[in-house]
């Protein structure tokens, strides 16, 4: 992981502990995090799911991430950190029982499907980023789960792909 990367995911995992907000980091940065041998591909954003009971709570936490030198974006569910010369993106995605009904999220004007995303809290491990900081990160097998939902989804030929090359790796 790079430092401007690590950096980033220090800042947003103090931000999100500090307000007591319970999250789970469930995009690219799984891997890079839980396999000691990375991976081929690396990424340059984090993507984090935030338990909430409202869409207000959710508002509400991205408001307050604001403090700690987060920007808001013209995507509802995305924040913007910077840092010298690096701009990175945050994806904030929403997440609670009172929120989604048959799988789905409409958040803003979209529709997620967040298929597998009631098992983020119950499944998440902590992963030491340094030796002050651990994250709550969800597991390989979840990932993998939320990447084939994703392809499903956006049909993004890369989605598919990476879990062949992840499953490889393991």
């Amino acid at each position: 992981m790079n430092d401007n990367l690590e950096e980033l995911l220090i800042a947003l995992v103090k931000a999100l502990v500090s307000e007591g907000v319970r999250y789970s980091i469930i995009g690219a940065l799984v891997p890079e995090l839980l396999l000691s041998h990375g991976l081929t591909a690396k990424t340059n954003d984090a993507d984090v799911v935030l338990l909430v009971d409202s869409l207000n709570e959710f508002d509400e936490i991205k408001n307050k991430l604001k403090f700690y030198g987060f920007e808001e974006s013209s995507v509802v569910h995305r924040m913007i950190w910077r840092r010298m010369n690096a701009i990175h993106r945050v994806d904030l995605l929403p997440y609670g029982n009172n929120l989604v009904k048959n799988d789905l999220l409409v958040l803003g004007n979209s529709l997620l499907n967040m298929v597998g995303f009631d098992k983020v809290a119950k499944h998440a491990v902590k992963v030491n980023i340094n030796e002050d900081i651990a994250a709550s990160v969800i597991p390989i097998p979840l990932f993998v789960l939320l990447k084939l939902v994703a392809y499903s989804d956006r049909r993004l030929v890369k989605d598919p792909f990476r879990c062949i090359a992840l499953l490889e790796t393991l």
